[in-house]
């Protein structure tokens, strides 16, 4: 009989360390030239379980698995790189409360199920039919049928011209092209060939497999009048940081404005939810508020690129984009970080004076302050800093026809605006217009003539 292995104290704190951060028994035991059984001993007798070669995982493999999966990696792919099976991947995704997208090529169908596939299929129903019925893709239908021995249906791999807008739009919104070959009841290789006839550009899988999607070529280039509001807002009342589980572009707003995260999500493509937090000590606003978060690399370095970054309250430079949007990217910037603020008037309770604020660095501030003199709207010859402990200052300046003359410009020819300002705005414009009125009546009676 073979002489029982005795461990060290030392060895046995080595061993139980090793195995809380993630070592496996097999790697111990080649380390101490044994067995399984003695490592699975000391483990026993340390309360740390040790039956067999369960896969550890220290707290920086949990993180990494997590960022990983929100990256867009599948279980199977994780499991892979952690030599692992399914089954301790899914349960940190779930202990870190991240729901698990089913991985369809491994899907399983029960007996009753595969008889129903292929009895249904003989019958003439088509492999989409299958699909919505389980929530998977083809793939795992398609073997049912092989392995059962029924010859599968030729799909029409002819789509008309006509149709190749509404995919490429799909795609560009997100959609794989599995989800719109499904669509199209026709194979993946007839949606490729047309997003490659195109000049689309094939998203690699891994972006395909995500949760969440949206159009990660939006900001590829600042370009339209849409794009160039949507920076500016983001410049003003966006963010970026970056998690255990990754990078990110946010944006909240109070609950008021939850409508327009709606038309941001709209014009990104996006699929990612927004989320509605109630106040606490710590959150960024005393009242409800909203909330959408994008998740990326790609998306962060753009953002990097067109010159938004982590921490830019103080530290935020001028933007480089084409001056005939100079115009979107201010109202954008505008709606986030400024305001059109309304007081009372010491000759007329009925009147309001209205007063423009923008709030920002020096540079943004400059580059806001030459559009408004090269427009003839006011002269502006100071800033007023807001705290002495920071770099951030306030433009201001009065006047209710400045104030509306200024507003006019940033409205024009305006797609996409803060329904809110644009009330406020309008408030002004109705009032501006009943004095005007008001004022041309009472010199017209001093003149002696009589209005029409």
């Amino acid at each position: 009989m073979a002489n029982k292995i005795t461990f060290s104290k030392k060895d046995i704190n080595y061993i139980c360390e090793s195995y809380k951060e993630g070592k496996t028994i097999t790697s111990l035991k080649k380390e101490f030239s044994c067995s399984n059984s003695p490592i699975q001993r000391v483990l026993r007798e340390n309360n740390l379980g040790g039956s067999g070669n369960k896969k550890r995982f220290s707290s920086k493999d949990k993180e990494a698995i997590c960022k990983k999966y929100n990256e867009g990696l599948s279980v199977r792919d994780i499991s892979k790189i952690f030599n692992c099976s399914y089954t301790p991947i899914k349960r940190i995704l779930e202990e870190n409360n991240i729901d698990i997208i089913p991985d369809y090529n491994s899907y399983n169908f029960s007996k009753t199920e595969v008889e129903d596939i292929c009895k249904n299929y003989k019958k003439g129903k088509p492999l989409s039919y299958f699909q919505k019925m389980f929530s998977c893709s083809r793939s795992p239908i398609k073997r049912v049928l092989k392995e059962n021995g029924i010859k599968i249906r030729k799909t029409k791999n002819i789509i008309p011209k006509s149709e190749y807008k509404n995919i490429i739009d799909k795609y560009i919104k997100g959609f794989s092209a599995t989800k719109i070959a499904d669509i199209y009841d026709c194979d993946c290789s007839v949606i490729y060939n047309i997003l490659k006839k195109e000049n689309i550009n094939i998203r690699s899988n891994k972006i395909n497999s995500r949760k969440y999607n949206y159009n990660i070529s939006y900001f590829n280039k600042i370009d339209t009048e849409e794009k160039a509001y949507w920076l500016g807002f983001i410049y003003a009342d966006g963010y970026l940081g970056v998690q255990e589980y990754g990078k990110r572009l946010g944006i909240a707003l109070s609950i008021v404005d939850i409508n327009h995260l709606e038309k941001f999500k709209s014009a990104i493509g996006a699929t990612y939810p927004i989320k509605i937090y109630k106040p606490t000590e710590s959150s960024y606003s005393n009242k409800e508020f909203c909330r959408i978060e994008i998740f990326g690399e790609k998306i962060y370095k753009l953002m990097n690129k067109h010159g938004v970054i982590e921490n830019k309250t103080d530290i935020l430079k001028a933007p480089k984009i084409d001056s005939k949007f100079k115009t979107a990217f201010i109202r954008g910037y505008f709606d986030g970080d400024g305001s059109l603020t309304e007081s009372k008037t010491s000759y007329s309770t009925e009147t309001k004076a209205y007063t423009i604020k923008i709030v920002g660095t020096i540079s943004v501030l400059n580059y806001i302050k030459s559009f408004v003199e090269e427009n003839n709207i006011a002269k502006i010859n100071q800033y007023y800093k807001r705290r002495e402990d920071n770099e951030a200052y306030r433009l201001e300046f009065g006047g209710n026809l400045q104030a509306e003359s200024f507003m006019n410009k940033i409205y024009e020819d305006a797609s996409v605006y803060l329904n809110r300002k644009y009330k406020t705005y309008i408030k002004l414009k109705k009032q501006n217009k009943k004095l005007h009125a008001t004022k041309m009546s009472s010199l017209l009676e001093t003149s002696g003539v009589k209005p029409l």
